[in-house]
C-alpha cells in the first residue's frame, strides 16, 4: 500500500492505522512524504514523520522497517 496523502499528522497517523488493518502479513506500507519539511527543528510539528514515528514505536513488534530511502519509509507487517 502507497501513502501520499494529507500532510497533516493526525491524519498521516489514521492513513497508516486504518491501511495496517487490512494489510496482510508480509505486506508493505510505504510511507511518501517521509522526511517532508524540517524533522530535525519541527518533530512535534504537524509533518508526516512525528506520526509515521509513533506508529512504529506502538506497533514496533509487528513491523520491520525495510527501506529508508530520501523521502519514503517501508514498513513490512509481520507475525
Amino acid at each position: 500500500i502507497y501513502i501520499d496523502g494529507f500532510h497533516k499528522n493526525v491524519q498521516v497517523y489514521k492513513y497508516i492505522t486504518n491501511t495496517w488493518k487490512i494489510l496482510n502479513i508480509d505486506g508493505i506500507i510505504i510511507c511518501d512524504d517521509y522526511f517532508y519539511g524540517d524533522i530535525y527543528k519541527n518533530l512535534d510539528k504537524n509533518i508526516p514523520a512525528p506520526a509515521i514515528n509513533n506508529f512504529i514505536k506502538k506497533n514496533i513488534k509487528k513491523l520491520k522497517i525495510i527501506c529508508v530511502n530520501n523521502n519514503q519509509i517501508f514498513l513490512k507487517k509481520i507475525k
